[in-house]
């Protein structure tokens, strides 16, 4: 006779082990419904443009040093990756000084001009950079080396390229650097009392005839008149001729002028110390040259 009891016993393991095996189900089902949505989570948002990047961006600036940046401020950049690539700059020379010419908070990035200690910079070796080039020197600058502001390419960087300030520009040097810019530009620049800003080897503008500038003191600056020419010349013989960026000028010694440093004067372009030089020698052998027709001439009428 099958006892009641263990019936009742099996019938109750049944209904136990089934539900336990119902419930194990629900929870791996489960479970994988969770999984499956996280992943299709971390998918869509991998797949956000930018979103990513420009978060990593925003938190590695440093903003209490940009805060506190102005204007010609002297800063240790970081190059652009683009730029090092293109150079292929090694890993010493990525992070350089760095002059800032203008914030542009919008877009969080700055404009301005590298540094390079290469002071014999090939670019300004050229006649028509020579003269426009703006060395600091490391004694008046919390500068390493002597360093030269490549003014003939202007560079954009992000902020958060910027590692540390480094110093600011000097009055007289942010001066050269306006006035060198706008010549740069092919955009005359005005001297004034207050301003005073000619140099020796400026081309100035008086009374539409152009003048270079050969010497110059407190009050005054002293100019030779020049005009452009076709003429190949000698340099052995054409002593009132030079040549400065692959043209020809002549040198009129016999239209030197002054001009007051406390009247505007307008300068439209600046050539370099060695041309300057090249024509005092030459006024030298002009002179020279003109004796010694004299004796000939004086010669061949006794």
């Amino acid at each position: 006779m099958i006892n009641l009891l263990d019936i009742i016993k099996k019938k109750i393991n049944r209904y136990i082990n089934k539900s336990v095996q119902d419930e194990i189900r629900e929870i791996v089902q489960e479970e994988k419904e969770k999984f499956e949505k996280q992943k299709e989570s971390e998918v869509i948002e991998d797949n956000k443009p930018d979103k990513t990047i420009e978060q990593v961006h925003i938190s590695n600036i440093n903003t209490q040093l940009i805060n506190e940046l102005v204007e010609y401020d002297i800063v240790l950049v970081k190059m652009n990756k683009e730029e090092i690539q293109r150079q292929n700059i090694n890993t010493t020379h990525q992070k350089r000084p760095f002059l800032i010419d203008k914030k542009l908070d919008d877009s969080k990035k700055v404009n301005g001009y590298y540094f390079t200690s290469n002071i014999q910079n090939k670019v300004y070796q050229s006649q028509k950079y020579k003269g426009l080039k703006i060395v600091l020197n490391k004694e008046l600058y919390k500068l390493q080396k002597n360093s030269l502001i490549s003014l003939n390419q202007s560079i954009q960087l992000p902020y958060e390229n910027i590692i540390h300030k480094i110093d600011h520009l000097l009055p007289r040097d942010l001066n050269r650097l306006k006035k060198y810019r706008s010549l740069l530009l092919n955009c005359p620049v005005i001297s004034t009392s207050d301003n005073k800003l000619v140099e020796i080897s400026d081309i100035i503008s008086k009374d539409d005839k152009t003048y270079l500038i050969y010497q110059l003191d407190h009050n005054n600056c002293y100019g030779y008149r020049i005009l452009k020419s076709s003429k190949s010349i000698d340099n052995s013989m054409d002593f009132n001729y030079v040549t400065f960026d692959n043209s020809s000028y002549f040198v009129d010694f016999n239209e030197a002028k002054s001009f007051s440093l406390k009247q505007p004067i307008c300068i439209v372009q600046r050539w370099n110390d060695e041309i300057v030089e090249e024509i005092r020698k030459n006024k030298k052998n002009l002179h020279y040259k003109e004796k010694q027709n004299k004796k000939k001439s004086l010669s061949s009428h006794r």
